[in-house]
């Protein structure tokens, strides 16, 4: 239970931390002239706080990033692509390495290994290879290799590997596979879940192996050790 209650917690804070830069992020938006409001270029960006103004270069709000980014301890841009490094990275768009505490995109993430102490929060799509020592979020679709400590959780369709103690995707998962202690996923398409509890909603072609296995639309919706369609 209090691991149960820790981890309703983490992802609380989580939730919260993001909209909370989302937000901030949108009333500098609001707030600039059309001219401030298109971003420049940059190969390096060293971040103390962005965009209040601590950060190198500084002369502009709003900045995409192609290089390296120092988000020290935190860092907000428009489109990044390169090598992200800090606490807490923030960009709309990423494309590249993302190495840090906490990494928060709001929209697309195109072919990126991110990695994150406490975890990986994507607003839009992603696209690669993530690491999160707490949990790895995303909002939209995945094509992924997904490791979460605590939580893998997709809110789009689901293409690849999930390995986390829970592992949620509640729309769709083909040509993927969950392994953890508990297995969530909506319609499955050639695909499978190995854990102690595993849960799909409809399953074309799929296998499950645990200490108790539901398929909602199957023929023996609830069997110990093993359930499949094919």
């Amino acid at each position: 239970m209090k691991s149960g209650m820790f981890v309703a917690a983490c992802a609380v804070a989580l939730s919260v931390f993001a909209a909370q830069a989302q937000e901030g992020t949108r009333n500098t938006w609001d707030a600039a002239s059309p001219e401030e409001q298109r971003a420049s270029v940059t190969p390096l960006m060293l971040s103390v706080c962005s965009p209040s103004g601590l950060e190198v270069p500084w002369w502009r709000p709003l900045w995409d990033v192609e290089g390296l980014r120092l988000c020290l301890p935190y860092g907000r841009c428009q489109d990044f692509v390169g090598l992200d490094v800090g606490v807490v990275t923030h960009a709309v768009n990423s494309h590249g390495v993302q190495l840090s505490g906490l990494n928060l995109v709001e929209d697309e993430v195109r072919m990126t290994l991110s990695v994150g102490v406490l975890g990986n929060v994507v607003g839009g799509s992603y696209t690669g290879f993530q690491i999160g020592g707490l949990a790895n979020v995303v909002n939209d679709d995945v094509h992924a290799l997904q490791i979460g400590g605590a939580a893998n959780v997709v809110g789009g369709a689901f293409k690849g590997l999930q390995v986390g103690s829970v592992n949620v995707a509640p729309v769709q998962m083909k040509n993927s596979w969950q392994i953890g202690f508990w297995n969530h996923c909506g319609d499955m398409e050639y695909g499978g879940q190995i854990g102690v509890f595993n849960y799909a909603r409809d399953v074309s072609s799929g296998l499950q192996i645990g200490f108790i296995n539901i398929i909602a639309h199957n023929e023996y919706p609830c069997v110990p050790i093993m359930n499949c369609h094919f």
